[in-house]
C-alpha cells in the first residue's frame, strides 16, 4: 500500500487537524501508511485518538520575525511572513521538507495551507494534493487576486507582490534544479484540489475549470467534551461562544456575556484563567476543553465565533444563526459570504462596541435569518450526510493509481 504524508506549515487552531484525521484514519484502515508534519505538535493529545497508527513529525516553518508594513492583499503577501522574502532562508526550509521526504518516501503528498512544502515538491516525482478551504488554494490568476474585497482594486500592488514572490521562489527552483515558474499559482499545480466546504463559502468565487472539487462539511461531529449549559437559566436563549483569549475585545465581550439576558456556554482556546474566575456568573459558563460541535448545535439558538470556515459550515447545515467576529482578513472573508447569504452577521474589531448588541438581538429574533438558514439547508439536504471523508480517500487511491492526472 502507499505512504502518504500529510503537510501544514500555516495557520492556528485545531481546525486543520480536525480536517485530516478522519481521513488519516479511513487511509489507514486500507491499509495506507500515514505521516503527519504538523505545524503544532503541542496540540496533538488534544485531537489523537488511542491507537492511532500514525507517525508525527514538525513541518519545517518559517522562525524569524518579517519587518513587513504592507498590508496582506494577497496569498504572496502571506507568504512574505513565512520566508518568501528570504531565498536563502527559504531554501534552508526547502531542505528541511527534502530530508522529512527522504525518511518518509511518500507516494502522495496532501498540502492544507503548506505553501513551503509545494515548493520543495516541484523537483520530485511525488504526486500531491490540496485539501483544506478555498483560501489555502488561490484560483489560477496571474498576478493572484486580492481578498480583502472591502478595499478598493490596486493591479498594480497586486502585481508587485506576485513579482516579489515569484523572484524568491525561482531562485529556490533553480538551486534545487526545478523548472522555474512563470506565474505564482503554479505553485498551486496539484492532482486534485479538494475544498473542505460549500461553493457559497469558497473565499474566492472566480475559479475557472475543473481541477476543483467542493466537498461540504467535513467536521468530526463526535470530537470533543459534551456541552453543560446553565440549568438556572434553561429557559434562557442559548449561545455558544468560540473564542480565542487573543481577540482585541476579548475582555469587553466575556463581560456582556456574564452580565446578560441569555444562557451562554463560552469555550475560549488559551484563556487565561483569570479571566474565567473574573466572568463566571449564573448567565456564562466556560468549558476548560473544546466542545462536541454537532451536540452545541442541536440546542443553541446562536453562536459566537472567530468566523472559522469549519464552524460557519456546520452552522449553515444546522440552522443556527451565526455572529463572526473575525480576527483575520481570511475570517473576515468568512463571514462576509455568510452574511450575503443573510443567514448570519458579521461585527469588525473596531465596530464592536457600537454593533455588537444590536447584531445580537437582531440574529436571535430574525424569521428572516432562520427562512434563510433553512432555504440553505433544504439545498444540500440530499447530500448533508455525504461520505466526504470516503470521497478524499477515493481521490487520494486515484491520484496513487494514476487515474487523476495533472
Amino acid at each position: 500500500m502507499a505512504r502518504i504524508l500529510f503537510a501544514w506549515e500555516l495557520g492556528g487552531g485545531l481546525g486543520h487537524l480536525h480536517r485530516f484525521l478522519p481521513v488519516a484514519r479511513a487511509l489507514a484502515q486500507r491499509g495506507h501508511q500515514v505521516f503527519i508534519a504538523a505545524r503544532e505538535l503541542h496540540k496533538i493529545q488534544q485531537v489523537a485518538r488511542p491507537g492511532d497508527p500514525f507517525i508525527w513529525f514538525q513541518s519545517p516553518i518559517w522562525l524569524p520575525a518579517v519587518r513587513e508594513s504592507n498590508v496582506g492583499r494577497t496569498y504572496c503577501d502571506l507568504l512574505f511572513h513565512c520566508g518568501f522574502l528570504d531565498p536563502s532562508g527559504l531554501l534552508g526550509l526547502v531542505r528541511g521538507w527534502h530530508a522529512l521526504f527522504a525518511a518518509v518516501q511518500p507516494d502522495l503528498l496532501i498540502c492544507d495551507h503548506a505553501p513551503i512544502s509545494l515548493l520543495s515538491v516541484r523537483n520530485t516525482s511525488i504526486k500531491r494534493m490540496t485539501l483544506g478551504n478555498g483560501f489555502f488554494h488561490p484560483p489560477a490568476l496571474a498576478p493572484l487576486p486580492s481578498f480583502r474585497l472591502w478595499e478598493e482594486p490596486n493591479p498594480a500592488l497586486d502585481r508587485q507582490s506576485e513579482d516579489r514572490a515569484l523572484y524568491t521562489s525561482n531562485a529556490v527552483l533553480k538551486t534545487i534544479g526545478a523548472k522555474p515558474m512563470a506565474h505564482m499559482h503554479e505553485l498551486f499545480e496539484v492532482e486534485a484540489c479538494l475544498i473542505s466546504s460549500r461553493q457559497e463559502l469558497d473565499h474566492y468565487q472566480n475559479r475557472t475549470g475543473n481541477r476543483h472539487h467542493y466537498l461540504g462539511e467535513m467536521a468530526e461531529g463526535g470530537f470533543g467534551s459534551q456541552p453543560v449549559w446553565n440549568d438556572t437559566n434553561a429557559n434562557e436563549k442559548k449561545i455558544f461562544a468560540y473564542l480565542k483569549n487573543e481577540y482585541t475585545n476579548i475582555n469587553e465581550l466575556l463581560k456582556i456575556l456574564s452580565q446578560g439576558p441569555h444562557n451562554v456556554l463560552a469555550y475560549v482556546s488559551n484563556i487565561d484563567p483569570e479571566l474565567i474566575t473574573q466572568y463566571s456568573s449564573s448567565h456564562l459558563a466556560f468549558s476548560t476543553q473544546s466542545v462536541q460541535m454537532g451536540a452545541v448545535l442541536e440546542k443553541a439558538d446562536l453562536l459566537i465565533c472567530h468566523a472559522g470556515s469549519g464552524t460557519l459550515s456546520s452552522c449553515l447545515m444546522a440552522g443556527v444563526p451565526s455572529l463572526s467576529l473575525p480576527i483575520f482578513a481570511e475570517q473576515r472573508i468568512s463571514g462576509m459570504r455568510v452574511e450575503a447569504l443573510g443567514c448570519g452577521l458579521s461585527v469588525q474589531t473596531g465596530e464592536f462596541s457600537s454593533a455588537y448588541e444590536g447584531a445580537v438581538q437582531y440574529l436571535l429574533e430574525s424569521e428572516t435569518c432562520r427562512e434563510n438558514l433553512r432555504s440553505y439547508r433544504e439545498k444540500y439536504f440530499s447530500n448533508i450526510k455525504s461520505d466526504a471523508i470516503g470521497h478524499v480517500v477515493t481521490v487520494c487511491e486515484n491520484i496513487l493509481a494514476g487515474t487523476i492526472r495533472q
